[in-house]
């Protein structure tokens, strides 16, 4: 099922190649090495690590340009959105463990409400809801994110175009 974070999944990886690989000096695109492979598998599996791997992280967003550095400070947008996707990895690897324990322990009652219990998690943690103030707001890991942040945040990343 298609879901609204695909969606902001795809935005965040343009955001990253746009940090990571741009160079507004000569207006080109350099590829980020560690997702230049031979399969979906693998960029994929490169992704994931680029997620939850801090020194993975730090390699792909090593040769930014001078001009994206302040992009890649603590609690930028950028840096909460791969902060947001990196704690949405961790709730995969729940689910990923509770099927383990099924197989490996036996355990299968209550495996499906388990499951469905992490995923429903997993999916607040980036959903539209609407507040008190009849706002659209993205929830984004804990501290909220409104459409108006999101949309400064693509702005902001038009601008260094």
């Amino acid at each position: 099922m298609h879901k609204y974070r695909h969606d902001l999944e795809s935005f965040l990886y343009v955001y990253v190649y746009t940090a990571a690989g741009y160079d507004p000096t000569n207006k080109i695109f350099r590829p980020i090495k560690q997702w230049q492979l031979d399969s979906l598998v693998a960029i994929g599996q490169a992704k994931f690590w680029f997620l939850a791997d801090d020194e993975e992280n730090a390699a792909v967003f090593s040769s930014a340009h001078e001009e994206f550095k302040p992009l890649l400070k603590p609690g930028t947008f950028l840096m909460r959105l791969v902060f947001l996707f990196r704690a949405l990895e961790r709730k995969m690897d729940k689910i990923k463990d509770v099927k383990s324990n099924a197989r490996y322990l036996g355990s299968a009652e209550d495996v499906e409400a388990k499951i469905c219990k992490a995923e429903r998690k997993r999916d607040e943690m980036v959903t539209y809801t609407i507040d008190n103030y009849c706002e659209d707001r993205i929830t984004m890991a804990r501290k909220p994110l409104s459409a108006r942040d999101l949309r400064e945040g693509f702005i902001e990343l038009l601008r260094t175009l």
